[in-house]
């Protein structure tokens, strides 16, 4: 049941990374822009819920105790909590964009690190998916506000 999650998750995903990584540079279309940003944010989202969904379903509640798994608990929430704040602030400003999207991004790419690359999500499943969509997602979300900063 949860592979067939998994790969769902990567078709969504998949499509809404065809979505070109920077956003149109015309003025007119201002609500492209914001389309593409909350689906990248929605995708980030979705992809912290998968992957605390998946460190608690891991089974071996001993194995909770290590520090990847705590980092992977601790990104994925704060994660959801960001990317709140940039989906329902709509006048943040540029400077907090920026700083949130860098901090996001951050986080998403050492997870990927320490929970795709060491463990324990080493196979493909759930966990992994979540990880490398998560931080494709905060990568494309932190290259539109830098596209944003600088326009």
């Amino acid at each position: 049941m949860l592979r067939y999650f998994a790969a769902w998750l990567g078709l969504i995903g998949s499509l809404l990374w065809a979505v070109p990584l920077f956003p149109p540079h015309c003025d007119g279309k201002k609500d492209s822009e914001e389309s593409d940003k909350d689906k990248t944010l929605a995708m980030i989202a979705l992809s912290s819920v998968v992957l605390i969904i998946s460190i608690i379903s891991i089974g071996d509640w001993g194995n909770l105790t290590t520090a990847n798994v705590v980092y992977g608990l601790l990104a994925a929430a704060l994660s959801l909590f960001l990317t709140a704040v940039l989906g329902f602030a709509k006048n943040l400003h540029v400077h907090w964009d920026r700083a949130i999207s860098v901090v996001l991004a951050l986080m998403w790419v050492f997870a990927a690190i320490f929970l795709a690359a060491v463990g324990p999500f080493k196979q493909a499943g759930n966990g992994m998916f979540s990880t490398w969509l998560g931080t494709l997602c905060s990568i494309k979300n932190l290259m539109r506000s830098i596209y944003k900063t600088s326009a």
